[in-house]
C-alpha cells in the first residue's frame, strides 16, 4: 500500500519590514507592533510580547529594550522600544 502524503501548513512570518521600520504581528494577526529599527528586534520584541503578555513570565531578554506595559496595551510603538 503506496502511503498518501500528508499536508503540511506553514505559518507566515509575522515579523515583516514597512517602509518605516520592522514590524510584527501579534497571535490573532489582528494588531500590529512596532516600527523597530531591525529584523532582530522585531523578532525579540516577538518573543518578548509572547512571553510576557500571553505566558506570564519574565522577559527573556533582559539586556533587550522591551516596550513598556502601556505602549503593549495601547498597541503604540510608534516612538521606537
Amino acid at each position: 500500500m503506496k502511503a498518501t502524503p500528508k499536508a503540511v501548513h506553514l505559518m507566515p512570518n509575522p515579523v515583516h519590514k514597512e517602509d518605516d521600520g520592522w514590524y510584527f504581528y501579534d497571535e490573532t494577526w489582528s494588531d500590529r507592533f512596532g516600527p523597530f529599527p531591525t529584523e532582530e528586534d522585531a523578532n525579540k520584541a516577538r518573543v518578548v510580547y509572547a512571553t510576557t503578555q500571553l505566558e506570564g513570565k519574565p522577559n527573556p531578554y533582559p539586556d533587550f529594550q522591551a516596550p513598556s506595559q502601556a505602549d503593549w496595551d495601547s498597541n503604540r510603538l510608534e516612538e521606537g522600544t
